[in-house]
């Protein structure tokens, strides 16, 4: 499979996005002084977008389209991804849910209903908690904030030196990049869904040292080798908002009992399971996603019971049967400070596979 070229906002080389055809553009507006870029268009109530770790608008570049139809959609680059400044500032929720704020004001927004994937997810939460008038709906997807559960590769990428290992795993020269896109071929296959040539992986985006930087001064805030540093679960019986929790059965990344978990406790949420789907439900299956989305942001009465008239037909009735999941092993803060050491070690074997590489590279010139 050849590779495909990505700029160092993570997008495909030589491509546009958002492209003209689809209505979107894309805008700028300052926040803290720095500027955020941001996807836009449509026309109606106002929907805000926030991607997760790691990814920008372009996440959500199978779910606008759909919105713009009904709603004005914004999609914003968060602060250190995508177009947006990849600056040193402060990559604590908290920290971000002001720039949320400071965004929705730069736009012009008093209120919207909020969607956020992973910790875009955990991030809506913290701004709706802290400002309930300014959230009309809450969308979470497979989201962070709810448990400490975390993957043990985000564990171990907080600790020290993971900068220069990531940097290298992401160097085109070491091919791993054309291998870990082979492996989400496969990871699509299984779910008989097509392969989004046109998505970058992880390691296309980190590429670029600042997008590295950003990501991993993100995901310290974020996490650490304990696991996800923030739960929301005690403020959730506070949010009088509608809810609507997607998630895929099969997330590793951040199991779906914490969606189930969440439904229990939020008065107004409702849980839909997407059972061919992992960690990112609107990129694996985004049909049947949009089709959720649009149903709960018109749905007169939330959330849809068994029998009631009034409920769209689309949703599980409550209560919701989750399938049945392989029970996996935990892996406890006491077995990754074993399995760290390891695994650093193991991770640097590329590192300095590229240090010598660049050495004789080097006494070649000077011999030349």
């Amino acid at each position: 499979m050849q590779q495909q070229p990505y700029d160092d906002d993570g997008w495909p080389e030589g491509g546009q996005w958002p492209p003209a055809a689809q209505g979107l553009l894309r805008r700028c507006v300052t926040v803290g002084g720095h500027r955020m870029s941001y996807v836009t268009g449509g026309s109606g109530p106002p929907v805000v977008l926030l991607h997760g770790l790691g990814a920008n608008s372009f996440t959500w570049r199978f779910v606008l389209p759909e919105l713009a139809r009904h709603y004005t959609v914004f999609a914003p680059d968060m602060l250190g991804c995508g177009a947006s400044d990849k600056v040193g500032v402060d990559y604590s929720l908290e920290a971000m849910a002001g720039y949320v704020r400071g965004f929705m004001d730069a736009v012009g927004l008093a209120h919207a209903h909020v969607i956020g994937h992973s910790m875009g997810g955990g991030l809506a939460l913290v701004f709706a908690q802290r400002h309930p008038a300014r959230v009309d709906r809450l969308v979470l997807a497979s989201s962070g904030g709810m448990g400490r559960d975390m993957h043990w590769l985000l564990r171990i990428s907080t600790l020290p030196g993971a900068d220069g290992i990531i940097g290298a795993l992401a160097s085109p020269r070491l091919r791993i990049t054309q291998m870990s896109r082979r492996m989400e071929l496969r990871r699509m296959r299984r779910l008989d869904q097509t392969f989004d040539a046109q998505t970058p992986t992880m390691l296309d985006r980190f590429q670029s040292r600042e997008t590295r930087q950003a990501f991993l001064s993100m995901l310290r805030g974020a996490g650490g080798l304990q696991g996800q540093r923030i739960s929301a679960l005690p403020l959730l019986a506070d949010l009088a908002m509608p809810v609507l929790l997607l998630w895929g059965a099969r997330d590793a990344t951040i199991p779906v009992s914490h969606g189930l978990l969440a439904a229990s406790l939020i008065p107004c949420a409702h849980l839909e399971v997407l059972p061919q789907c992992y960690h990112r439900p609107q990129l694996e299956a985004p049909q049947r996603f949009n089709e959720l989305l649009l149903a709960f942001l018109a749905a007169p009465a939330w959330p849809p019971l068994a029998g009631d008239p009034l409920a769209a037909p689309i949703f599980t009735p409550a209560p919701v049967h989750v399938l049945p999941l392989p029970i996996r092993r935990r892996v406890t803060p006491a077995t990754l400070r074993r399995i760290a050491p390891v695994a650093l070690a193991a991770l640097s074997v590329p590192t300095s596979a590229a240090l010598i590489q660049r050495s004789r590279r080097r006494r070649r010139m000077v011999a030349s």
